[in-house]
């Protein structure tokens, strides 16, 4: 909810971009060690 509000979209728009990442990515997001490595990884190369 915070995330649209910042976005200024819709939650489900939120919910399916997340879905399309996960897709694309192929990683497991519940998983918190996964959002870990994933948030280092982005930290690296931006």
């Amino acid at each position: 909810s915070i995330t649209a509000e910042k976005l200024f979209i819709h939650i489900n728009t939120v919910r399916k971009r997340i879905e399309k990442i996960n897709d694309l990515i192929n990683i497991d997001l519940d998983n918190s060690i996964n959002r870990l490595k994933l948030e280092l990884i982005l930290k690296l190369i931006c």
